[in-house]
C-alpha cells in the first residue's frame, strides 16, 4: 500500500486527464497496491505509476495492441484522445483505464477455478510469438544489485536517525548477515548457470496473480507494466501463489533464478526504505511486515 507522494502534482494531473481523455469525476485518491498511486476519476481509474523495475512505455502500449489482437483477458490502457497510452505528469508516467467494479483477486482466497483461469490466460500470452512493439528481453541480471549492496552496508553501520524502523532494520540485517551473502553468492552461481544455457524465451507477464475479478465473475490480467521476453518460469513462479504446481519440464536452474530474484528485490527495496528517511507510517508498516517474511528476526 502506498501513500500519495507528495512530488505528484493532482491539480495538474487532473487538468492532464480531463484533457486527454474527457469529462470525468474528480480525482479521488485510493490508497492500494505497491507499484502505482491509484485514483478514482468515473468511469477512468487513473494510474500514477512507480514500476520498481523500471518504467517501460512500451510494455503498456503492448498491453493495448495484444487487447486489440483478440486477447480478451487483458485490462489494457485506454488510448487518450491523441493516441498516447502513457502521459507524464510533473515527471510521473501516468496510465488511464476504465474504472470496472469489481476488486483484485487475493491469491490466498482464490478458488480453483480462478486460478486455474488465471493459469489458462497465461498459457494464451506464451503463445503469442510476436509484439510490434520493443520489450525488455531477460538478462539474467539481478536489477537491485546495487541497492542492496548499498543498503546492506548502511544497515550493518547503523543508521538509527532516519527513522523509527532504523535501529530494528541495524539489528535485523545483523543478525541475518550469513544468510543474505549466502543467497547473494548462490544468485551468483545460478545467474552464471542460466546466462550459459540456450533458453528458449516467451512472452511473460511477470506478476500473473495480478488480476482483477469484475462482479460479473469476469477475470482480467491487469498491471502489465513487467510484460517482457522471458523464460516461461518467470511467470510460473507467481502461478504457484495460486496453487498451480510447477508444470512438468520446469528447468531448476532458471525456477531458482526467479526465486532468489524475487527473495533478493524484496530485501533491497526494504533494506533501502529503512536505511533512508523515513515516517513510520502506515506504507512503513505495510513494508515492515513483508521483510520479516524474508530476514527472520531473532530473539
Amino acid at each position: 500500500m502506498l501513500t500519495l507522494d507528495p512530488s505528484i502534482d493532482v491539480a495538474g494531473l487532473a487538468r492532464m486527464v480531463a484533457s486527454a481523455y474527457g469529462p470525468c469525476e474528480p480525482l479521488d485518491f485510493v490508497p492500494v497496491g505497491g507499484d502505482s498511486w491509484g485514483f478514482v476519476a468515473r468511469p477512468l481509474w487513473v494510474s500514477v505509476r512507480r514500476d520498481r523495475g523500471g518504467h517501460w512505455r512500451g510494455a503498456y502500449e503492448s498491453a493495448a495492441w495484444l487487447r486489440n489482437e483478440g486477447l480478451e483477458f487483458v485490462l489494457a490502457p485506454v488510448v487518450s484522445g491523441s493516441g498516447e497510452v502513457v502521459a507524464d505528469v510533473s515527471g510521473h508516467p501516468v496510465v488511464v483505464f476504465r474504472f470496472l467494479d469489481g476488486a483484485e483477486l487475493d491469491p490466498a482466497e482464490a478458488s480453483s477455478a480462478q486460478a486455474a483461469a488465471v493459469a489458462e490466460m497465461i498459457s494464451r500470452l506464451h503463445a503469442i510469438d510476436r509484439v510490434d512493439i520493443d520489450l525488455p528481453r531477460e538478462s539474467f541480471v539481478l536489477p537491485f544489485a546495487d541497492e542492496l549492496e548499498i543498503g546492506v552496508a548502511r544497515a550493518l553501520a547503523g543508521t538509527a536517525d532516519v527513522g523509527p524502523y532504523a535501529a530494528s532494520l541495524t539489528r535485523l540485517v545483523r543478525s541475518n548477515r550469513a544468510r543474505v551473502a549466502d543467497l547473494r553468492a548462490e544468485m551468483t552461481r545460478v545467474r552464471q548457470t542460466c546466462q550459459q544455457d540456450e533458453v528458449t524465451f516467451v512472452l511473460t507477464h511477470g506478476e500473473p496473480t495480478n488480476a482483477f475479478a469484475r462482479l460479473s465473475g469476469e477475470l482480467l490480467l491487469m498491471d502489465w507494466g513487467s510484460l517482457g521476453w522471458a523464460p516461461p518460469e518467470r511467470d510460473w513462479l507467481a502461478l504457484t501463489d495460486l496453487g498451480i504446481p510447477w508444470p512438468r519440464g520446469t528447468r531448476p536452474h532458471l525456477r531458482r533464478y526467479y526465486e532468489l530474484r524475487w527473495i533478493l528485490s524484496e530485501v533491497a527495496e526494504y533494506v533501502s526504505r529503512f536505511t533512508t528517511s523515513h515516517a513510520g507510517d502506515v506504507a512503513d508498516d505495510d513494508k515492515w511486515s513483508e521483510l520479516l517474511r524474508y530476514l527472520p528476526a531473532t530473539g
